[in-house]
């Protein structure tokens, strides 16, 4: 086992090096929210570096002959990377939750096929039975799907267009500036072209929250003007 450590951890740091300076960096990433700790895009990269260390330590070491993995461990290993799989690819494309259901109930038959049981009961018929009853209450809230009140969008009149569009051209130009910012920060931009792009970005953006202000009627709900609390806005109307 200390042989699959030590080929797992480097793998682990090269893998995550690597996926640092490519573009999935940029669009694996987790906001900055009210309930994360961090204050800037971060990206979420460490699952795959786990699972590619895992990955090497286990076969690495297997192929070597220091271990000789059994029919048991080896679908414990292949259930893992079925999870792993479709946790990345939801992280892309956001499955549904019936897909990820069906996912994970995938990554247990494969477990038990395998050979590996886990006995909480004695009686296989009340077993079976507690199994069922499990898998159709975890199922139930995925199957039920909220009836909408009403598919029908009301018109929007003239001011209402106004303050949509208005509100759609802040947002492009903030997020453009704020993966500008990551892009400086994780080093995929040169210190030159990052001062090339960031003025024109900033007035950009800058103009957009101006007309959004000037067309606001109302204060809004969180008592502040749009963006309030952002770092990035607060730096765009500071200059």
């Amino acid at each position: 086992m200390k042989l699959a450590a030590l080929i797992a951890f480097p793998t682990t740091v090269a893998v995550l090096a690597l996926l640092l300076r490519s573009r999935l960096a940029r669009r694996l990433v987790a906001l900055p929210s009210d309930d994360r700790w961090h204050e800037r895009p971060t990206p979420v990269l460490g699952g795959i570096g786990i699972f590619a260390g895992l990955s090497a330590g286990f076969w690495l070491t297997a192929a070597s002959g220091a271990i000789h993995p059994s029919r048991e461990v080896t679908g414990l290993y292949w259930g893992v990377a079925l999870l792993f799989a479709v946790g990345l690819f939801d992280d892309i494309r956001h499955l549904r939750p019936l897909t990820k259901l069906a996912a994970q109930l995938g990554a247990t038959a494969i477990v038990l096929a395998t050979g590996t049981s886990v006995q909480l009961i004695g009686n296989r018929f009340a077993a079976t039975a507690l199994a069922v009853v499990c898998v159709v209450l975890v199922a139930l809230p995925f199957l039920r799907e909220p009836e909408p009140e009403s598919d029908a969008l009301d018109e929007l009149d003239e001011a209402e267009r106004r303050q949509l569009d208005l509100l759609e051209a802040r947002d492009r130009a903030l997020g453009a500036l704020k993966e500008l910012e990551f892009d400086h920060r994780t080093g995929t931009i040169s210190d030159e072209d990052y001062r090339t792009l960031v003025g024109p970005l900033r007035r950009e953006a800058a103009s957009a929250l101006q007309a959004l202000e000037r067309e606001a009627s109302a204060p809004p709900e969180r008592g502040g003007p749009p963006g309030e609390g952002d770092p990035v806005v607060e730096r765009t109307r500071a200059e």
